[in-house]
C-alpha cells in the first residue's frame, strides 16, 4: 500500500533541541544531580503533573507550580539544597530563547505536501498560559501554515504513546496505518504506531532522517525548488515580552 501521509513530532524533531536538553542544562547550572528534574517531572506516571499538562488537565503555569513543589520535596528527601534562584520555568524559557525550527525538515514537509502527501504535526504539548505564551502561539501558527493538520495532545486529552492519539490522527487524515510515516525522537512513542502498521523513523540527526524519509516516501524531500528560507519572525533572548530582538531564535518560513 502506497504511503501518502507523514506525521511529524514537534519537540526534538521540527523544533529543537527538545525540552530534555534544557532540563539537563538547568540541572548543571544549578548543581543538581543528573535527571533530578526529569524524575520530578515524570513522578506519578499518568497521574503526575507532566502527564496532566500533556492532556490539558492543567496549564503550563500550573505545571511549573506543581513541579517546583515536587522539586522541593525531592530535594529535601535527598538532602539536596536548591539554589535560592531556582526556577523550573527557566528551562522552558531557555528552550524558547535558544531553540530553533529545523529548516531542512520543514522544507521536506513542504516538498512532501506539494507531492500529494498529507502532512501533520502530532505533538505532546501543553496549554501555555505563561509569560512565553506569545512565542508558543507564534510557533504553532507557523506550523499551521505549512501542515495540513496540527494535533496537540492538550487539545485532545490524550498523549503519545496512548494509541488513542494515533487513531485520532489516522481518522483526521482519513488514512490507514500502512499509508503513514511517523517521525519522533522518542522510541516509546514510535512503538504503538509501528504495531498499528505505520512506518516509523527515530529522529537522531537530520541528514539520516531525510534519507530514511526519502526511502519510505519515494520523494526527494531535500529538493523541490522551494527556494531559500527567509525569516518570518526573529526574537532575541526570550524575556516574556513581544518586542522583536536579534536573529538568535528566529522562525523560518518557506516562500
Amino acid at each position: 500500500m502506497a504511503r501518502r501521509a507523514v506525521l511529524f513530532d514537534l519537540g526534538g524533531v521540527l523544533f529543537g533541541p527538545g525540552l530534555q536538553h534544557f532540563l539537563g542544562s538547568c540541572e548543571r547550572d544549578c548543581g543538581l544531580p543528573r535527571n533530578f528534574l526529569r524524575k520530578v517531572m515524570f513522578a506519578g506516571g499518568s497521574d503526575g503533573p507532566y502527564a496532566k499538562a500533556m492532556r490539558g488537565q492543567i496549564t503550563l503555569s500550573q505545571l511549573f507550580s506543581e513541579m517546583e513543589e515536587g522539586c522541593r520535596q525531592h530535594a529535601s528527601a535527598s538532602g539536596i539544597a536548591l539554589p535560592p534562584t531556582f526556577s523550573v520555568a527557566r528551562a522552558f524559557e531557555e528552550m524558547a530563547a535558544e531553540g530553533t525550527v529545523n529548516a531542512p525538515l520543514l522544507r521536506a514537509a513542504r516538498v512532501l505536501r506539494r507531492n500529494g502527501f498529507k502532512t501533520c504535526v502530532l505533538t505532546n504539548n501543553w496549554v501555555d498560559d505563561s509569560t512565553g505564551r506569545l512565542f508558543s502561539a507564534t510557533l504553532m501558527n507557523l506550523l499551521r501554515r505549512h501542515f495540513d493538520l496540527v494535533i496537540e495532545s492538550c487539545r485532545l486529552g490524550a498523549q503519545k504513546p496512548d494509541p488513542e492519539i494515533y487513531t485520532y490522527a489516522l481518522d483526521a487524515l482519513q488514512a490507514k496505518p500502512q499509508e503513514v510515516i511517523l517521525l519522533d525522537d522518542i522510541g516509546e512513542n514510535l512503538k504503538p504506531a509501528r504495531e498499528m502498521g505505520m512506518a516509523t523513523i527515530l529522529v537522531r540527526d537530520t541528514e539520516t532522517v531525510l534519507k530514511e524519509l526519502e526511502e519510505l516516501s519515494g520523494v526527494q524531500a531535500r529538493s523541490g525548488g522551494l527556494g531559500p528560507l527567509r525569516p518570518l519572525l526573529s526574537w532575541g533572548p526570550w524575556t516574556g515580552s513581544a518586542e522583536p530582538g536579534g536573529m538568535g531564535s528566529g522562525f523560518w518560513v518557506l516562500p
